[in-house]
């Protein structure tokens, strides 16, 4: 089957990939930690804390190499009442002790404020991965008493915790009833966070999604419980919540009443049809006797709803484990990878009151090894009287109120789990103290698994620099109150020739010779990015003549054309009318001063252009050579040009000669320049607020630019949006995309007075996938609802000007801790000073708002930013056989890992991207009919690989060099077909669908589906390809092996819809069959 357009899943278990695990039925490696055991302070707990009530493996939160955990303590009596409840962060040794311990609740590590008790905070724990991309690890923390202002009343809550490296919290969000993004929909006594878990990346928006159970829900009858699948934003808020109950969202079985449905889980996608699938779990369901429990497996649709369900109890779904009375079958469920080998993935369900080896709620841990319609294949079953356990657990220890999955925590080719027992008992600290369990388990076979040692996590922001007024600070005697320094930025390349590049920071507010005339700083910098000096250029020093009024404010942009010439903009000037503005090409000598100057404006500079009051011509400036003469020219944002419109703004492109006057120019508007083709400017958009050079986007021969307008009202007002023009060498548009939320393959989350594209800066290709990118800030974003810390994001663009993916320079970013606070405008001004090729990282300028001085004095960051990516949970191999070896080799960071796999006839290669500069080589020592490589993520990312096969009779190889996974464009799976070459002795022959250029489909009928080609196939005698739907109407057919299929109907030329389609190829006589996946744009 070849899926198209496929959105990679988000797996969050926070785990080393699992490569064909054996069965599991014993356990034979078991930590305790509590107060006496495995590390943790002995003062931590007291009775009654119920420490183990909820359990999660978190990922790395100290970037040591070694997952970490997360342990509830719901009973925690931290704050002014009883039950508050306590979450702890265990950073853990490799041995699987506690290296460090850090607690949140409502009076340690940043937890919430709550007021009084019973609150029950860390009732339920789930990993979320990076949801903020800062570079750590968050969580979702269930606190199922609590209620609106902090405090209790059972209606329920989640908070969203934004943990710093060392486990305490950065910052927080709370959804609840009417809080981040609940809108009443809750009721008292819903207890709504009884359970919560990240299901993945359901609604296709890049973004991890969760479910959270209110188990005393009532409005589908007394207590049945419901459950609430909430689609995530950046910030913690749920976008949209969808609820599912008995006949609500899709679920169609009975419920009984008091069943409480209370656990969830993510599954992957179980069935296949590209949308992860998730399980409910009522440990109170009746079937085959009373609280025997029972869960549903739920086939989901994108929206949140139910598509179909499958139930497993003791009755149905092919389980026949036996149930007892009392057991709470269902009591937690967690998703598992595919640990018997078959394709499909894996479930454990803890039985909390399981009675095996001792008498009162031992509990119990069962293992399905599911069928992909949901039922049950196999099981297998670990409880309280495994031989490691049956010394370990006591009556009524509630073993298992917790269970979280480890992956293979030792390397031995098997899974491993984290286990809560909340009511332990501790001796002299008393009952209900708990402990938690981490346990590696036994079985038969054995399997190799990727050692996540070798790969560190790298934080995405490194190497934090600040430049401001404080005390000690080289500028602290040049800046004012109101200066609004670092208000633009640019680099100027090595003006001192000392190796190391310089920056220009813009001060428009500066006071020199009069209020708001304005400056410039040249500053020269070391190698790590500190000030070596610096030079500052205004009406009075610096040995600029030119002649600045007031309230010109020079500086407010700067660009930097080349050859020591650096631009300044000062839109407020009034050369020919009020507030028109200018802009000053200044020569630079050696030491930062000024050697000569030219003005560009309504009167000045050979510019014959119209520029009308209050255009603010020079609001934004960028440089490249557009019309390819050698000179780099200018382009120049008028953000309030009235061309269509009051304030719909205008860029100016320059065309200069080598003294800086104009030789000609071309406006871009909407209407002038062709930009009116192609999108449709609104009134006051202020498109031209910034600006920047992009470099040849889509590889014609020209230069390119990006343009924000930053009052554009598409998602909301004054959210903002930013036009990626791809120009002609005379500066007119060639063609243009619309970037903002959900336009044009970006997914950020945007709200009013965002601003995003305030703005913007490119011209590097920092994923080194041969498409330069763009970096775009939005000034107003209220990073983790702190009002106005600005945001600035990271697109990876396609070469049609389309937004990939993106990652985020982000205020709550841990490096940023106690930097920025509200109203620190981060994105203000963006410059890329510098790339590094070697160790793929880039220096980045950024202006912000800094009151050092007082009110608006103005700062600048410095940081770097790795590009590398973190490939600790990334690259899985799933096997079908442990007959085989499979070698395996990838370099990262300039280091080459590699290690042993076993494999027959199937591999998964996940989430690689340019930055994969190694190689993965799979070498078959055996002749097999059939090899299937599945792609999950954009192969197209993959800048070096190379497949070899040498299993095909008479010793040949089947080559699959880098260029043919170039063409390849989307998630999809690469089917390939070998045939022994006894048929074609000389050759291998290869049969397979490559995606090869082509349009993404969109539901309106604009574009169309990607062209599928058939590869492969120079040496086949005979072919035939016939696709149908799946009622048996041909849709295309062809037996001309260059021919290919474009997404119509053959003959009509028509769309057809998305959908399931079959083919069938008959290649030399054999036939083979599969399936193609069309989707819809929206499903990208």
């Amino acid at each position: 089957m070849l899926k198209l357009n496929m959105k990679n899943i988000i797996l969050l278990l926070v785990v080393s990939p699992i490569i064909a695990f054996s069965q599991v039925d014993s356990l034979k490696f078991i930590q305790k930690i509590n107060n006496q055991y495995g590390g943790l302070l002995s003062t931590t707990l007291i009775g009654y804390d119920n420490f183990g009530s909820a359990v999660a493996v978190i990922g790395d939160v100290d970037h040591d190499g070694i997952d970490d955990i997360a342990v509830g303590a719901m009973y925690d009596d931290d704050g002014p009442a009883d039950n508050h409840g306590a979450v702890y962060i265990l950073i853990l040794n490799a041995n699987g002790t506690v290296k460090s311990q850090k607690k949140i609740s409502s009076t340690s590590g940043g937890g919430p404020p709550l007021i009084n008790g019973h609150f029950y905070f860390g009732s339920s724990i789930a990993p979320l991965g990076d949801l903020n991309g800062d570079g750590n690890v968050d969580i979702a923390v269930g606190c199922y008493g609590g209620n609106n202002a902090n405090t209790s009343g059972f209606h329920g809550a989640v908070y969203i915790l934004f943990l710093k490296s060392d486990g305490t919290v950065l910052a927080r969000q709370k959804i609840s009833n009417n809080e981040g993004g609940g809108k009443g929909m809750l009721s008292l006594y819903d207890y709504f966070g009884s359970s919560v878990s990240c299901i993945g990346d359901l609604s296709g928006d890049g973004l991890p999604d969760l479910a959270v159970t209110a188990s005393g829900d009532d409005s589908g009858g007394t207590n049945q419980g419901a459950v609430y699948i909430l689609n995530l934003d950046y910030n913690g808020t749920a976008k949209q919540i969808q609820k599912i109950r008995e006949t609500l969202g899709g679920f169609t079985m009975p419920i009984d009443s008091t069943e409480n449905i209370g656990s969830t889980t993510g599954l992957g996608d179980l069935d296949g049809d590209g949308v992860i699938d998730i399980a409910i779990g009522s440990s109170l369901n009746d079937d085959g006797g009373t609280d025997r429990g029972a869960l549903w497996i739920c086939f989901m649709n994108p929206n949140g709803t139910i598509k179909s369900q499958q139930k497993i109890s003791d009755t149905e779904g092919g389980f026949n484990g036996v149930l007892d009375d009392g057991d709470n079958f269902g009591a937690t469920i967690v998703g598992l990878d595919d640990l018997n080998g078959d394709g499909v993935k894996d479930i454990a369900v803890t039985a909390s009151g399981d009675d095996d080896g001792i008498s009162g709620n031992g509990g119990a841990m069962w293992i399905l090894f599911l069928n992909s319609n949901g039922t049950v294949k196999e099981y297998s079953k670990i409880a309280a009287d495994d031989s490691l356990l049956i010394n370990e657990v006591e009556y009524y220890d509630h073993f298992m109120s917790g269970l979280a999955y480890f992956g293979d925590r030792n390397n031995d080719g098997k899974a491993d789990f984290l286990i809560g027992a909340r009511n332990g008992y501790v001796p002299g600290y008393g009952y209900h103290t708990g402990e938690v369990y981490i346990t590696h388990t036994e079985g038969e076979g054995n399997s190799t698994f990727f050692d996540k040692s070798n790969y560190s996590t790298s934080p995405f922001i490194t190497n934090l620099k600040k430049y401001n007024a404080a005390v000690g600070e080289p500028l602290r005697n040049e800046l004012d109150a109101g200066d609004q320094y670092g208000r633009s930025v640019c680099n100027i390349g090595d003006i001192d020739g000392d190796g190391v590049n310089d920056i220009a920071v813009g001060s428009p507010y500066d006071d020199d010779g009069g209020t708001n005339k304005g400056a410039v700083y040249i500053q020269f910098l070391n190698v790590d990015g500190t000030i070596k000096s610096f030079q500052k250029i205004s009406n009075t020093v610096g040995g600029f003549t030119g002649t600045l009024d007031y309230s010109d404010y020079f500086g407010v942009s700067v660009t930097y054309l080349g050859n020591n010439k650096l631009a300044v903009g000062a839109p407020y000037d009034d050369d020919g009318g009020t507030d028109r503005g200018a802009v000053w090409i200044l020569t630079l000598n050696s030491t930062g001063t000024v050697q000569s100057h030219q003005k560009i404006s309504d009167t000045n500079g050979n510019f014959n252009g119209i520029i009308d009051n209050s255009d603010y011509f020079g609001y934004s400036l960028s440089s490249t050579d557009i019309n390819k003469d050698g000179i780099n020219d200018l382009i120049v944002g008028a953000m309030y040009d009235d061309d269509g419109g009051s304030n719909t703004g205008a860029v100016w492109v320059l065309f200069l000669d080598s003294t800086g006057n104009v030789q000609s120019h071309q406006k871009i508007s909407k209407t002038a320049g062709r930009l009116n083709n192609f999108v449709t400017l609104n009134v006051a958009d202020a498109f031209g607020c910034g600006v920047t050079a992009l470099g040849d986007i889509d590889k014609d021969g020209n230069q390119d630019i990006a343009v924000g307008a930053v009052y554009d009202d598409f998602v909301a007002n004054s959210a903002g949006a930013v036009y990626v023009l791809m120009l002609t060498d005379s500066g007119t548009v060639k063609s243009a995309k619309k970037i903002t939320q959900g336009l044009n393959g970006f997914e950020g989350s945007l709200r009013a007075s965002d601003f995003f594209g305030f703005s913007v800066d490119g011209g590097y290709d920092l994923d080194l996938d041969g498409v330069n990118d763009l970096l775009i800030g939005a000034l107003g974003y209220d990073d983790a609802l702190i009002s106005n810390t600005g945001i600035i994001f990271v697109c990876f663009l396609n070469n049609d000007g389309t937004v990939r993916e993106h990652k985020l320079i982000s205020a709550t970013s841990a490096i940023f801790t106690g930097l920025i606070n509200g109203g620190a405008e981060i994105g203000k001004s963006i410059s890329i000073v510098d790339y590094n090729f070697e160790n793929h990282t880039a220096n980045i300028v950024i202006g912000t708002r800094d009151d050092s001085k007082g009110g608006y004095t103005g700062g600048v960051f410095r940081l770097t930013i790795n590009l590398y990516k973190d490939y600790g949970n990334d690259i899985v191999i799933n096997t079908q056989s442990i007959s085989h070896v499979v070698p395996f080799e990838v370099n990262f960071q300039n280091q080459n890992y590699e290690f042993t796999t076993p494999s027959k006839e199937y591999l998964t290669i996940s989430n690689l991207s340019s930055t994969q500069t190694g190689r993965i080589i799979v070498e078959q020592s055996a002749n097999y009919d059939r090899l299937e490589i599945l792609f999950d993520v954009n192969a197209v990312q993959i800048s070096n690989l190379r497949i070899v096969t040498d299993s095909l009779s008479g010793g040949d190889t089947l080559s699959l060099d880098s260029s043919l996974y170039q063409i390849v464009n989307g998630g999809h799976e690469l089917i390939l077909f070998q045939r022994d070459t006894t048929e074609h002795p000389t050759d291998s022959v290869s049969f397979g669908f490559v995606l090869e250029g082509g349009l993404g489909f969109s539901p309106n009928g604009v574009g169309g589906y990607e062209v599928l080609k058939v590869a492969g196939l120079e040496n086949i005698n005979s072919f035939d390809l016939t696709i149908k739907t799946l009622g048996d109407s041909t849709v295309f057919a062809t037996t001309t092996k260059t021919n290919f299929w474009n997404g119509r109907y053959q003959g009509t030329g028509s769309l057809v819809p998305p959908g399931v389609y079959k083919y069938t190829a008959i290649v030399n006589g054999e036939v083979f069959e599969g399936q193609i996946i069309l989707e819809t744009l929206a499903e990208y």
